[in-house]
């Protein structure tokens, strides 16, 4: 807990920098690589990671969503 906690403090001032200060396509391009990690865990939490071929495919079409829905 006391990790998260220390991990949270250092990303939330780099997340609302992203959100406010760069460019929108910057803010997508970050959103993507949370829902690659998230797509990640996920697969390995539910224990589907021991097939790579789905555990990329996964995480490459969980990370190329944001961005389609952007444009």
């Amino acid at each position: 807990m006391k990790t998260r906690i220390i991990v949270s403090a250092i990303l939330l001032p780099i997340f609302f920098c992203v959100l406010f200060v760069f460019p929108p396509i910057v803010l997508t391009i970050v959103i993507s690589v949370i829902c690659g990690i998230g797509a990640y865990e996920l697969l390995h939490a539910t224990k589907m990671s021991t097939n790579k071929r789905v555990l990329v495919y996964t995480i490459i079409a969980a990370a190329l969503t944001p961005l389609a829905v952007f444009k």
